[in-house]
């Protein structure tokens, strides 16, 4: 197992988390769903300074601010489920590059519970997924940080 302190969880950002939530927000309200919403490696590489071993803790730092925020109301779905899918993207196509990295687990549950948020189970869409599926999960993420 790797040691947090040997995958650079206990060293700053290069970019506060604040300011990339800002950044990310900024885009969605220019073009909501746009691609360019997505985060992708040139922007993890700037937020982390170009340093690897600093990857997991952004994805997990991203998801806390995405889970927190989602749960306080002050960020929306579409917002926080868009920012997931680009940083899943972003993390599966890197995992090539980095394999002995480990994975981002609480980020793959913030990323799951938004990701169930997508989809209707009944065929007559008459369930509402978010409500149903997204928020619970969230929840129950947000409780685990012990606030």
């Amino acid at each position: 197992m790797t040691d947090a302190a040997e995958v650079g969880q206990n060293e700053p950002m290069a970019w506060p988390i604040d300011r990339i939530i800002s950044e990310l927000q900024e885009r969605h309200d220019r073009d909501p769903g746009a691609a360019t919403l997505f985060p992708d490696q040139s922007d993890i590489e700037r937020w982390t300074g170009s340093d690897t071993q600093k990857e997991y803790a952004l994805y997990n730092d991203i998801a806390t601010a995405l889970a927190r925020g989602f749960h306080a109301g002050e960020l929306s779905f579409e917002f926080c489920d868009g920012v997931a899918n680009g940083l899943f993207t972003t993390a599966t196509a890197s995992r090539p590059l980095n394999p002995d990295l480990p994975w981002p687990d609480l980020f793959f549950r913030v990323f799951q519970a938004f990701d169930a948020g997508e989809y209707h189970i009944p065929e007559d869409r008459t369930d509402d997924p978010v409500t149903e599926h997204t928020k619970p999960a969230i929840a129950a993420i947000v409780a685990s940080f012990g606030e």
